[in-house]
């Protein structure tokens, strides 16, 4: 019932119930408490335009619990102080001290302090990252750009703020995000596509996200794109990385230029004033998103991907390249499927961490209500 209101709320009784396939009589039953509490609103009455009596729908009042997101980069952490639904009430912004993880726990821990003094209680944390960690473990078993292997930054959490605390993988975050209370709501499939230092993806398929096995998946950073290409930091050759990355773009257009790399934003300066360099790479990093479209497209079927990251320019400077490439390698019985892009910060994926704590939390109401 909290998921179901959470994210389609208002809905008339009526619909609640076929919803949860409940009667009347065991809607209002379960209901009233949490009318009486102000946990659930009734809304304005409607009638619909229809001749019967009209109805009262219910919503839940978003502000009946707040929860924390922290997104953590190599450099940076961003924090963000959510409702239930994922309205941002305040966010944080700091440079990491120290890549130490009791350096980062304390820090963590500082910043929870201050939010729920300002704000009250926090109901519980969100924290994600790049790299294999999920909501199901509470161990970072690999982050590659913290430098992080076997790290029960979950435990280390909880046990500094006194609060429950859910990792998470970020692309699978901001997909999470995306699906409750973004763009994607409502549809039934999608993919996310992110592009900064590193790529990743997010997949929900039959209204569901895929995990993968120890929270595996969307792993398409290093698929293959032209074996004549150049080499990613991992020795892959001509992999996405090696192309349509912010790093992986930097170098190719600083070895162009005879020199080392050049800042991500020089770069994107250059290919916007049309400097054939620049915009020969941008064209190299369309093709390999192109390739992974494709791939995507004809193994999942999505109704729409999205792009996104802070490196989404990339495919906007090499989008003539990318859908060229996506449509050479789409099966002639895939679909063509509607592309947005979306040029999300960090404070985003912060907030996307603050979902994944929601769900934890709304799911964990919803196990109790089916005892």
């Amino acid at each position: 019932m909290f998921e179901a209101l959470l994210v389609a709320g208002p809905l008339s009784r009526a619909e609640l119930s076929r919803r949860l396939t409940l009667s009347p009589a065991s809607l209002t039953k379960i209901t009233r408490p949490l009318v009486d509490a102000g946990v659930i609103i009734e809304r304005s009455m409607t009638n619909g335009g229809g001749f019967g009596r009209p109805s009262q729908p219910l919503d839940l009042d978003a502000r009946f619990a707040y929860f924390i997101g922290i997104k953590l980069t190599g450099e940076a952490l961003y924090a963000v102080l959510t409702d239930a639904r994922a309205h941002i009430v305040e966010d944080v912004e700091q440079r990491l001290d120290d890549q130490a993880v009791d350096a980062v726990v304390a820090q963590i821990a500082d910043i929870v302090a201050r939010l729920t003094a300002r704000h009250g209680q926090a109901t519980g944390i969100g924290i994600s990252l790049s790299g294999n960690a999920s909501r199901t473990e509470s161990v970072v078993r690999d982050s590659p750009f913290l430098h992080w292997k076997g790290v029960p930054l979950a435990d280390l959490v909880r046990e500094a703020t006194g609060l429950p605390v859910v990792l998470e993988n970020d692309v699978r975050a901001l997909t999470a995000s995306e699906q409750w209370f973004g763009e994607a709501a409502g549809l039934d499939s999608f993919a996310i596509l992110t592009f900064g230092a590193g790529i990743g993806c997010g997949i929900v398929t039959n209204g569901a996200q895929i995990q993968g096995h120890q929270g595996a998946s969307g792993l398409i950073g290093h698929f293959p794109v032209d074996d004549r290409g150049p080499f990613c930091y991992a020795g892959h050759r001509g992999c996405a990385h090696a192309y349509a990355t912010t790093t992986g773009i930097a170098r190719s257009i600083g070895s162009a230029l005879g020199g080392g790399p050049v800042a991500f934003e020089r770069c994107v300066e250059l290919a916007r004033q049309a400097d054939p360099i620049a915009r020969a790479v941008f064209d190299e990093a369309g093709t390999a998103i192109g390739t992974l479209l494709a791939a995507v497209i004809n193994l999942v079927g999505p109704e729409r991907v999205f792009i996104s990251g802070e490196g989404a320019v990339i495919y906007e400077l090499g989008e003539r390249a990318a859908l060229a490439r996506m449509r050479e390698g789409l099966h002639w019985t895939a679909c063509e499927v509607p592309i947005a892009v979306q040029s999300l910060g960090f404070t985003e994926w912060a907030r996307g961490a603050a979902v994944v704590a929601v769900q934890q939390y709304v799911r964990s109401l919803g196990a109790i209500e089916a005892t």
